[in-house]
């Protein structure tokens, strides 16, 4: 809502200044939620969600355990959706290529569990996203 479309679409093109733009929407939606009474920490997961386990996620950098559980499902779930639809501004993977990608990033930048989960739900459980 705060941050232009043509920002958001093209988040992977851009100049050092949109970047930075791009990157603050964690912290905007987080500014939207941090006063509803949810039963879970819904602004929290929110606001890290981009986080990464190496420290190189963003709006803050958090690394490792910094980073709520709830909030490294979302992101993993975040980055997968993205792949796969290609909404991050490139063209969609295929899922295997996907799935193998997290695998490398398992421990990395993405929670070990949250890796074996996906993985399980694509492979084992059959799971597909409705076209």
């Amino acid at each position: 809502m705060s941050i232009p479309v043509e920002v958001v679409a093209r988040a992977d093109t851009l100049s050092a200044d949109r970047r930075r733009m791009y990157q603050q929407y964690p912290t905007i939606g987080f500014d939207l939620l941090k006063g509803i009474d949810f039963p879970w920490r819904v602004a929290q997961i929110v606001l890290q969600h981009r986080e990464l386990l190496d420290g190189s996620g963003f709006p803050s950098g958090l690394k490792a355990e910094a980073i709520i559980q709830e909030a490294r499902v979302v992101g993993l779930a975040y980055h997968v959706v993205s792949k796969l639809s290609g909404s991050d501004g490139r063209p969609a993977m295929a899922l295997e290529d996907m799935l193998a990608q997290v695998l490398r990033s398992k421990g990395v930048l993405y929670d070990s569990l949250a890796v074996d989960a996906c993985v399980r739900l694509f492979r084992e459980k059959g799971f597909a996203f409705a076209d």
